[in-house]
């Protein structure tokens, strides 16, 4: 009798080895299938751009990013906004949310990357795009130069979002005629990863 109860434990045990294996296997599988499925969204508030010099007056705490005083060394006046994807990411779309009701001055942006060598090379990711002038909200779509610069390389490159914001022809103390209110870059992975990898 005792030799049965030691036998049937054996064969719940082994059971019970195969189920785990079969169920780490599935929901391994199951994570790879989620985290390529689909476009990823990689967002940057305003909040986080900086100007590129710092004699440049700006406000950046009512959800919009306003530039209050031009550059006082430069002629323009240029924000960057640091971009952190993983490694072998493909950027699809790229898209900055503004607000432009200025009848004279425009806002841009384009994506670029530089090399990390002790004199930086920088090149571009998406075509620098100017917005059109119109009143009210404003979406600048930034398409790609290339497929290879749209593919994220930490060991070769940084990656920057560059933005012209000028100093608007009137300053609106209510709702801004010049300003820069988010970020948005559509990413995903070209082959399955790890669901930890996103």
């Amino acid at each position: 009798m005792f030799k049965n109860i030691v036998h049937n434990f054996q064969s719940l045990w082994w059971v019970f080895i195969l189920f785990t294996v079969a169920l780490v296997i599935g929901l391994s599988l199951y994570a790879q299938r989620v985290a390529a499925a689909g476009a990823s969204h990689y967002s940057i508030l305003a909040e986080t751009i900086q100007p590129l010099d710092s004699t440049i007056g700006f406000n950046n705490t009512s959800a919009y990013l306003v530039t209050t005083a031009g550059s006082t060394v430069n002629a323009g006046t240029q924000y960057v906004a640091q971009v952190n994807l993983p490694d072998g990411a493909v950027i699809s779309d790229v898209r900055v949310y503004g607000i432009d009701s200025d009848t004279v001055k425009n806002i841009g942006a384009g994506m670029y990357r530089y090399n990390q060598d002790n004199t930086p090379v920088y090149s571009s990711v998406t075509n620098f795009v100017p917005s059109s002038g119109n009143p009210g909200k404003t979406v600048l779509n930034l398409p790609m130069t290339s497929v290879a610069a749209a593919t994220i390389d930490n060991l070769t490159y940084s990656y920057s979002v560059f933005i012209d914001l000028p100093r608007a022809t009137e300053l609106n103390t209510t709702t801004p005629n010049l300003g820069i209110l988010r970020i948005i870059i559509d990413w995903s992975y070209p082959t399955y990863v790890p669901l930890i990898s996103r």
